[in-house]
This record gives structure tokens, C-alpha cells and sequence, in this order.
């Protein structure tokens, strides 16, 4: 057996003795990104300013390149494709043309 795959023997019989707590870890660390871009935003809806079931919008969607989580990591800074919409408003802008906001 090369050193390769005795290292994804172990690999993989430690993801399999840990599955649960590394899923938690990453949903834990995937909402933690989330919120922090969403605080990096405002925290509230651009249209109406509520702060309930808010969701990222793509301002150009040719712009939309990767989900949010891996994005922010990438770039912390750098958040002007997206801006915060709540779901009722999002409804309303996908019947208005992008052109038109």
C-alpha cells in the first residue's frame, strides 16, 4: 500500500468515526459566515429596512460567480455584487426590470 492511500485509509476512517461533528462544525461555520456578511450589509433589507427572512440579491446576475459563504471568505472587503432584500421585497424586484433599480 503507497503512503497515498494509507492516508486516505486514515482519512476517511476518521471522517468516519467524527462524521457528525465535523457536518455541525461546518453548517456552524457556514451560518457564521452568512451573518457576518449579512451584518457587512447593513443587516436589513435595501428596499423596506426589515430585518426578517432577508436574502442575498445579485445585483448583476452575471456577476454571480460562487455562493456567499465561499466568497466572503475569499473576500471579506469586496461585497458589491450583493445586497440584502427581504423575501417579500425580493418577490416584488424579479417582476421590476433591473434596469428600472
Amino acid at each position: 500500500m503507497t503512503p497515498q492511500e494509507k492516508k486516505r485509509k486514515r482519512d476517511r476512517e476518521y471522517y468516519h468515526r467524527n462524521r457528525r461533528r465535523l457536518i455541525d462544525q461546518t453548517l456552524a461555520r457556514r451560518q457564521q459566515y452568512i451573518q457576518e456578511a449579512k451584518d457587512h450589509l447593513g443587516g436589513k433589507c435595501v428596499w423596506c429596512g426589515s430585518t426578517d427572512d432577508l436574502e442575498f440579491d445579485h445585483i448583476d446576475d452575471a456577476l454571480k460567480l460562487d455562493n456567499v459563504c465561499r466568497v466572503y471568505r475569499k473576500e471579506k472587503s469586496e461585497q458589491s455584487g450583493r445586497k440584502l432584500t427581504n423575501a417579500n421585497c425580493s418577490v416584488r424586484i424579479v417582476t421590476i426590470p433591473r434596469t428600472l433599480l
